[in-house]
Order: C-alpha cells, then structure tokens, then sequence
C-alpha cells in the first residue's frame, strides 16, 4: 500500500514537470532564460520515472538492474542543482547572456562521483572476488555518501541563490521606486520548500544508514517533492525578467553616440544641475506620488539620461533611486498623519505606495516606528 501511493505521488511530480517543461520549452523562442528551468523539470520527470519504475510494486521477484537505475537517478539529480542555478542568474541578469564557458564546470560535480560510482558498480558485477557481500556493502556506503554529497551541493547552490537575490534586489532600487512586485518574493518560499526536502532526504539516509529504517520520512518526504515541483512550475511560468526588460526599454533609444557621452562622468556643475533637475521634480512637482515612478520614467520627465540620474543620485544626492523617492512619500505622510484624520491606507496609497506591506517597511526604515505608533505619539505630545 505504502509503495503504491508513493508511486501516485511521483506519478503526480512527473506529469506536473512534464507539463511544466512543454510550456517552457515554447517561451524559449522568445527568452532563454526559461531553457534552464525548462530542463530542470525534464530532468526531473525523468527522476521521478526512475523512481516509478524501481518501486516493488511493479515486480515480485526483485527489480531488475536497480544498482544501474539508482545510479542513473542519482546522475540525473546531481544536475538538477546547476540547472536552478542557472535559471536564477538568467532571471536576474541585466543582459542576455546564456551559456558561458564557465558553465561546464558546474557540472563537473556530477560527473566525477557518479564514475567512481559506476567502476564500482563494475567491480560488482564482473569480478566475482569483489562481489557477494563485500560488494554489495562497498557499493551501499558509496551510495549513501553520494546522496549525502548530492545535499550538500543543492544546499551550497541555495546560498549562491540566496547572495545572487540580494544582489538582485539592490539593483532594483537603482531602477524603481516601488520594488516589491519584482523582487522574486516566491524564491523564498521556494527556497523553504527545497530546505524541507533536504532535511527529509538527509533524515531518510541518516536513519536508513545508521538504524536501518527505510523510508522513515514516509509519506511527507514525496508530498514536500510534489509541492516544490507544483510552486515552481506555477511561479516559474508566471515569472519575467523584469530587470532586463527594463534595462532594455531604458536603451532602447539610445544611439552609438548617446552611449559613448553615457559611460562619462558629469562635472560638478553638470551634477549640480541634474541633482537640480531632479529634486524639482520630485519635491516640487511630487514625483514621488507614482505608485509606478521608475528610473527611466523620472528621466524621460527631466529630459536627462538615465545613466547622469544614476550618477547624480549617487555622488550629489547620495542616496539610491528607491531610498530617495520612499524617504519623500514617508515624509508627507507623516505630516498627514499629524494633520489629518485620513486612514493609514488612504495615506499610504496617495503618497505613492502601491501595497500596506511596503509602506510599513519604509515607514519603519526611516522613522524607527510603525505609522500607527507615530500618529499616537505625535497627537499625545
């Protein structure tokens, strides 16, 4: 019974990244940042079949070629990580980029364990002195650790994910005055589904290893597979690449000689003039009260290239895109907040916030209090 279900729960995984990975093989055509993740859920169909198929629901008499099967599996997840990885960087990329050079070494991880894997498996199977017993256990303590490494590696490409989002999201603000829409939010929760699954899986091997219990995570372990695979089929076909396609939309007027000028500094008083520019239209004109204001959009406005706004941002203003526009929406709503009897919301959305969430989290940024707690304080006083 226990075989029989775990076998529908694959079958489940399997057909959703079957499905997964058609939809995303057709965006290809138009982004590559959808291949990886397209052969992401191929190569995870076809580990979920692997499992199907070695399951002794299907046979009575023992499963033929298993040790080749888990090898083969074993192969096909060592991949799986590198491929995330490279979906995650194509996501966050300013530019198109692709396959580069340096890819090949990511997977270079699968390759070397699982040919020590498969000599082993050949001194098993062919040399009748090396095999019986002796074999077997030789062969289940190189298993065991492979899985073991084959965590540790997911686990290491989670921190990579976990730096490249941060990065990610620090150039957002270079970019947008609201972020929270774009700042790939769902990679956590994913990233608390892929941990679950690790601690499932390094608990599996720890008690089937040391206790001998199979399948102690039993059936937790299968459905904690089939969440992920189902989040990140949903968000992933969800998914843009909204900083490229900004970037993209913020150069696609410039000519050669328009890029040339951009890659040059400003002089003090070319500074001073765009930090002027700029502080007009947000402080004066209030800018700032877009819930959709953007880099470029505040450029097109000012008539000054994008790439002098980022310079004056930084070396006039001091501070980025998003912390200036967000300081001055916090501003006007704190004297609201004093003056009036308007709902924090009603403040919030006509400031320039587009959702209660982002409002508190500036508000607190800059004041140190909730706007509840700062309304109560200053009608005390």
């Amino acid at each position: 019974m226990s075989s029989m279900i775990a076998v529908v729960i694959s079958a489940l995984a399997m057909g959703q990244s079957i499905l997964a990975s058609h939809l995303l093989a057709r965006r290809i055509v138009h982004s590559n940042v959808y291949l990886p993740l397209a052969v992401f859920f191929a190569l995870n169909a076809v580990a979920q079949f692997c499992f199907i198929v070695r399951e002794p629901v299907f046979y009575t008499d023992g499963i033929p070629f298993l040790a080749q099967l888990t090898l083969f599996k074993l192969v096909v997840e060592l991949m799986l990580p590198p491929l995330f990885w490279m979906y995650v960087r194509e996501l966050t990329s300013e530019h198109a980029r692709g396959w580069r050079r340096t890819d090949k070494y990511h997977f270079i991880i699968p390759v070397v364990p699982v040919a020590i894997l498969a000599v082993i498996l050949g001194l098993v199977s062919w040399n009748p002195t090396f095999g019986g017993s002796r074999g077997a256990l030789i062969l289940e303590i190189l298993n065991t650790i492979l899985n073991l490494a084959a965590l540790i590696q997911f686990t290491v490409y989670i921190v990579f994910v976990m730096i490249r989002l941060a990065s990610y999201r620090r150039k957002l603000m270079n970019l947008f005055a609201s972020t929270e829409d774009l700042e790939l939010r769902w990679f956590q929760w994913a990233l608390w589904l892929i941990l679950l699954n690790i601690a499932l899986e390094l608990g599996a091997e720890i008690a089937n290893s040391v206790y001998h219990v199979p399948n102690p995570t039993y059936p937790w372990h299968g459905l904690a597979r089939l969440a992920l695979v189902w989040f990140f089929a949903v968000w992933g076909l969800r998914q843009r690449p909204d900083l490229r396609i900004e970037i993209a939309r913020t150069q696609k007027d410039d000519n050669e000689e328009t890029r040339k000028y951009q890659k040059s500094a400003l002089s003090a008083d070319q500074l001073a003039d765009v930090s002027q520019k700029i502080r007009f239209a947000l402080e004066k004109q209030c800018k700032y009260r877009d819930p959709n204001l953007s880099l470029r959009a505040l450029s097109e406005e000012i008539k000054v290239l994008p790439n002098y706004v980022t310079q004056a941002l930084s070396l006039d203003i001091k501070e980025t895109f998003f912390d200036y526009v967000n300081r001055l929406r916090v501003m006007e709503a704190m004297e609201r907040l004093i003056n009036t009897d308007e709902t924090v919301l009603t403040i919030a959305n006509d400031v320039g916030f587009n959702s209660r969430s982002s409002f508190y989290s500036a508000f607190k940024k800059v004041t140190g209090q909730t706007p509840t707690s700062f309304r109560q304080v200053s009608q005390s006083g």
